[in-house]
């Protein structure tokens, strides 16, 4: 049998470019593979004791290992709180109630493959797997509302608020507030005159944080805003932010968020042209001014900056104690509410199908023709999730269900574990 893995440390490994048919057993590591005709790395490598991938360079393949992965750290950091079991440690491995078994689907259209019959819990906040559907959701409904808008004649505008923060700021209280100013903001005399002026069909809004050990707890909106002015975007852009600023200003600091200055409390760019500022994601990716408002949370952060899923990776790496008490702290300031928010009736005057308004519906649907490639007994599938191997078997199950089942077979019986130290 090919040789599968040179291990030059005890703690790594790296999968270089083989053969589908060579992955016949299971040794106790996470293969990455690599597709021909793919954009993707021919060789990975990623620590065999956390799972993580320790190349930056994307695939679409090391993009699942990690989104499994990463799930994995933030449901061993939910389980140590305390009250109501949370429903993302049971997302897409507990099989549902009634269900013969995990049903493997795979597109017709894209050749990829997704698991059935097993529990949602559609949080993008907390759920890196159910993030990126939703995400890529929003993201596609944006951009479309974006395009039909532009083609009309309209024009488009990104603006990004800030607020004044530091060190040991309550990161809740910033985000119930943040809102109530914001609100505050465009309810005012001079926002509702500004809308008239700049004749502004709507927008849609999202809201993001970061974190540094300097400054703490970054909570900022980003809003796309649809307008349809004559005048030049350049006169218009500068009327929103010499309106805005000092409202927004103002109502912070009655809220007790503090005073954000004018320089930095606001940012008025062209959405037509905010590509530097938008292209924050990995080189090999397109990332349009949409995916600047669905995608924030899998960003990896730059220097001393982190991003929530920035604490799920430093988690899974070190063990951090403080980046899993992070990790809680923003999963309770942000559970609940609502990912994107868009002004009334914008999406019905574009034909937007609003009928999976709620997040928590989109993630459990597919809107995609599938075939159902072959159905995993709850025995096989307690196996899968006791190694920890869901991206590898839906990895697989897209060149053929005969090596998939090949290497669910090889794989070894359950056995006890301390729940203390693994709970997963």
């Amino acid at each position: 049998m090919t040789q599968l893995f040179n291990e030059s440390r005890a703690d790594t490994a790296e999968i270089t470019g083989i053969p589908l048919g060579s992955i016949t057993s299971y040794n106790g590591a996470t293969p990455l593979l690599a597709s021909k005709g793919e954009n993707t790395p021919q060789t990975a490598q990623f620590s065999t004791e956390t799972g993580e991938i320790l190349k930056p360079e994307y695939s679409p393949v090391a993009a699942t290992i990690e989104r499994y992965s990463l799930q994995r750290a933030s449901c061993e950091i939910l389980s140590t709180k305390r009250g109501k079991r949370d429903r993302t440690l049971s997302c897409l491995r507990t099989i549902l109630s009634g269900a013969d078994g995990v049903l493997v689907k795979q597109s017709i259209k894209t050749g990829k493959c997704y698991f059935k019959n097993l529990m949602c819990c559609g949080s993008v906040w907390k759920c890196p797997l159910c993030n990126a559907k939703i995400s890529e959701a929003r993201a596609k409904e944006i951009k479309l509302v974006m395009e039909a808008h532009i083609k009309a004649g309209g024009k488009v505008a990104l603006l990004t608020f800030t607020i004044p923060h530091k060190r040991y700021d309550d990161l809740k209280f910033m985000v119930k507030t943040f809102q109530k100013a914001f609100n505050r903001m465009w309810t005012s005399e001079p926002a509702k005159r500004l809308r008239i002026s700049i004749e502004m069909d709507g927008y849609a809004r999202s809201k993001e944080t970061t974190w540094s050990t300097n400054n703490g707890h970054h909570p900022h909106y980003h809003q796309i805003v649809l307008y349809s002015s004559d005048k030049s975007e350049e006169e218009c852009m500068k009327e929103m932010k010499e309106v805005l600023s000092p409202i927004w200003s103002n109502r912070c600091e009655k809220v007790g968020l503090g005073s954000p200055s004018y320089e930095h409390g606001l940012d008025v760019r062209n959405g037509m042209n905010a590509a530097a500022y938008i292209a924050k994601f990995e080189k090999d990716r397109s990332w349009g001014l949409e995916k600047e408002l669905t995608k924030s949370q899998s960003k990896k952060s730059k220097g001393d900056s982190y991003s929530p899923w920035d604490f799920l990776r430093e988690h899974k790496k070190t063990g951090s104690k403080e980046m899993a008490r992070l990790f809680l702290e923003y999963a309770d300031a942000f559970q609940g509410s609502q990912f994107v928010t868009w002004s009334p009736g914008l999406k019905d005057k574009y034909d937007i199908d609003d009928s999976l308004a709620k997040d928590k519906e989109l993630a459990k649907t597919s809107d995609e023709a599938s075939k159902t490639l072959a159905q995993i007994t709850h025995k096989d599938w307690k196996k899968i999730e006791f190694h920890h191997k869901r991206a590898n078997v839906q990895i697989l199950a897209e060149k053929g269900w005969t090596v998939t089942k090949n290497y669910i077979d090889s794989l070894p019986r359950p056995y006890k574990k301390n729940r203390k130290k693994n709970p997963l």
